[in-house]
């Protein structure tokens, strides 16, 4: 892969697909950056497949290949004629942008450099965490430190039953709210006495939802209720009866049927987190091995290692 390519598949990697000209000078400067990569490689080695001439500046088909894909765009996919044509489109303006930039001297201006310095930068230590991820399986050590953490994605659920009645809004402020507390008394009332949870519901309850379950809603998590009535009915003792707990639009009338118990999370459900995590403590080792063999000083450097030393191990810590 030829230096340019490299500049190429980083700086365009996360970058949204780009239906518009041009988003203000940065994303000028972040296709220079493109085309720069190009323009350095320029008639250097094989001859390549030529794909796009824009005035003196030539892309080669494999050029454009990898600028599609890196933008997204698949061959065969939904959309990919509209969205091909969109980049080209995109990349061509930008080159006729940037020629006319750089017959200004606009190349020189110091901000511009900075950022061309910064993201050629940011794309080469982003290559390079990345071949070090490689060296790694770490689907196999996500699924490791999946099972020996179990515990830790295990999520608290409880049986519950609801009798919930909504509150409507009339100006921004609820019109009826003494209708909608009087109707979860009653329905407090009537379930005390005995009465089947499916009738109280039906007969209590405005909420389309809660008559549908005829006022079970199985087993539940904490953050499928108002913070409100989890924090109540996780608190309660099995089989309590709980009164009327209002949250923001309605009132809860709520009867613990089961013993509060942990489900284990199932592993694709948090694979990318565990992958997140990995990828970073991995990235934060090769780090500190790097800072260990490099010398680095100045003044602008007063403050920094410190504050630097305790994110890395804060972020990290979880994993190691």
């Amino acid at each position: 892969m030829t230096v340019g390519e490299v500049v190429l598949e980083r700086c365009a990697e996360g970058q949204k697909k780009m239906k518009s000209l041009f988003h203000g000078w940065k994303t000028i400067v972040f296709l220079a950056v493109l085309v720069a990569g190009f323009v350095s490689v320029a008639g250097c080695g094989k001859k390549e497949e030529p794909g796009l001439r824009v005035n003196q500046e030539r892309f080669s088909k494999n050029y454009l290949d990898a600028y599609l894909r890196l933008n997204g765009v698949v061959e065969g996919k939904k959309g990919e004629a509209s969205d091909r044509e969109v980049l080209i489109r995109t990349l061509v303006n930008n080159e006729l942008l940037r020629q006319a930039a750089t017959r200004e001297g606009l190349q020189e201006d110091p901000d511009v450099k900075v950022v061309l310095d910064e993201q050629a930068r940011r794309a080469l230590a982003q290559k390079y965490k990345e071949r070090l991820w490689e060296r790694h399986d770490l689907s196999k050590l996500a699924l490791e430190y999946y099972h020996d953490h179990i515990g830790d994605y295990a999520r608290p659920t409880r049986h519950l039953a609801l009798v919930r009645v909504t509150m409507h809004f009339k100006g921004g402020a609820v019109a009826d709210r003494a209708e909608a507390l009087q109707n979860a008394r009653t329905a407090h009332a009537k379930l005390r006495e005995g009465l089947p949870l499916a009738a109280v519901a039906e007969a209590y309850s405005n909420d389309a939802e809660c008559r549908q379950r005829a006022g079970d809603f199985g087993d539940l998590r904490r953050d499928e209720l108002p913070p409100e009535v989890a924090e109540a009915a996780f608190a309660a003792v099995t089989g309590a009866l709980l009164e009327p707990i209002e949250t923001r639009n309605a009132f809860y009338v709520v009867k613990t049927l089961s013993d509060v118990k942990k489900v284990e999370t199932p592993f694709e459900d948090v694979r990318s987190q565990i992958l997140g995590n990995l990828r970073l403590t991995l990235s934060e080792k090769e780090l500190e091995r790097l800072r260990g063999a490099a010398t680095i000083d100045g003044p602008a450097l007063k403050g920094v290692d410190a504050a630097a030393s305790e994110t890395v191990s804060e972020k990290a810590s979880s994993l190691r």
